[in-house]
């Protein structure tokens, strides 16, 4: 079960965020950045500005291995997964859609998890972000392994992005 961060808190691990943002880009570049908002968009509202778009699910793994493993979902395999795991029909991307997508995530890289029993792992929480498979892209560092299915009449990939962690 996870809790909600308070109001406090956010507020110090946003600023935490910026300071470092600031600090790196600052080190790195020479440059600045210039925060125009800390708002977080309600999913409503990004559901009717890119109501078209894919979905991508990503699960960090620690340990043995680090990295994560994600599954982008075209807008319409979210939305069966959604109505076959909850009977409830939607026709945008709204809480409901990524909590499910969310969980599907969890499930999958669970699995893994398992059939990897011989490696040390942790998983992270979930992430969902408003991209199909073009928009996931990784470091020179990490050489990903994209999986393609159909499902249904739409399409889904998983993808592997894993590294071993220095000894």
């Amino acid at each position: 079960m996870s809790v909600a961060i308070d109001v406090q808190r956010s507020a110090a691990i946003s600023e935490a965020a910026d300071e470092s943002l600031r600090d790196v880009i600052e080190t790195m570049t020479g440059g600045t950045v210039r925060q125009v908002s800390s708002d977080v968009p309600h999913v409503e509202e990004a559901a009717t500005t890119v109501d078209r778009s894919p979905l991508t699910i990503t699960v960090s793994l620690s340990g043995e291995l680090n990295g994560c493993i994600g599954l982008c979902l075209s807008r319409n395999a979210a939305l069966q997964w959604t109505e076959a795991i909850s009977g409830e029909s939607t026709e945008e991307i709204d809480q409901l859609v990524i909590d499910a997508c969310g969980e599907l995530g969890n499930m999958v890289v669970g699995g893994v998890k398992r059939r990897l029993d011989d490696v040390e792992l942790k998983m992270g929480l979930p992430t969902a972000f408003r991209a199909g498979r073009d928009g996931v892209v990784f470091c020179s560092s990490m050489q990903p392994i994209f999986l393609a299915y159909e499902y249904g009449d739409t399409t889904l990939d998983v993808f592997v992005a894993l590294a071993a962690t220095p000894s």
